[in-house]
């Protein structure tokens, strides 16, 4: 005896390799829309010119001074910190919390960093990324502590104000606001 089960076979769907996603804008009304090819070429060509970029990327003076001075806050090297900030740098911390404020000068700035490493059980922190400017620098990192049976998990932005080869002004502003202050509430 012989079954057919030709037509109770599940057809799967075949992987698909990752794809880059282009937002298609619409037509204006009464305009034909695109074709499925026009639409393959245009991907193809867009993600050919991702590539051409990322093959010509230079490091820009200014993401060098960036990642040196992220890498002493995050190292708490006040030597390195002292050659990447000016001496009348400005820091920003925003919120409401005890580790929030404008602290102006070298001293000032240091001592309110070596506070936040003095006062957190852990204090972790991973570099994302760095985008530059002609006199600005934005860190992305990634922030995981540990204080007083509280946990933090978030991200943080810090825009670096860069003259004459030092950072002159940083506003550091956290993802989760809310969270920050609790995590370093008294």
């Amino acid at each position: 005896m012989q079954i057919d089960l030709s037509d109770r076979c599940v057809r799967r769907r075949p992987r698909r390799s990752a794809r880059v996603w282009i937002p298609d804008p619409r037509p204006a009304s009464g305009a034909a829309p695109r074709s499925r090819e026009s639409e393959r070429e245009r991907r193809r060509h867009f993600v050919g010119l991702v590539g051409l970029v990322r093959l010509f990327i230079v490091d820009h003076p200014n993401a060098e001074i960036a990642r040196a001075a992220w890498e002493a806050v995050a190292q708490g090297d006040a030597q390195g910190l002292a050659k990447a900030f000016s001496s009348n740098v400005v820091w920003h911390a925003s919120g409401r919390g005890p580790r929030s404020g404008t602290f102006t000068g070298l001293d000032a700035v240091l001592e309110y960093l070596a506070e936040i490493g003095d006062a957190a059980q852990r204090f972790d922190m991973r570099l994302d990324d760095v985008l530059v400017s002609e006199n600005k620098a934005v860190v992305l990192f990634s922030v995981e502590g540990q204080r007083r049976g509280r946990r933090l998990l978030t991200e943080f932005i810090v825009l670096f104000q860069i003259e004459a080869g030092r950072v002159i002004e940083a506003w550091a502003v956290p993802r989760d606001q809310y969270a920050i202050d609790e995590f370093w509430a008294p």
